[in-house]
């Protein structure tokens, strides 16, 4: 499968918008988010 990397917006909401559900007693300095899927070009053609 071909690859592609289109930029993104950002994700909606206040910052701080990432909450570790379990930290495990560790001071969480940074999160990211990676969004995996196909673009257009890349998407099998849908049927109507």
């Amino acid at each position: 499968m071909a690859t592609c990397e289109i930029p993104v917006g950002c994700p909606v909401g206040e910052a701080p918008c990432l909450t570790a559900s379990d930290d495990g007693g560790c001071a969480v300095v940074e999160a990211a988010v990676v969004y995996w899927g196909l673009c257009p070009d890349c998407s099998p053609a849908q049927s109507s």
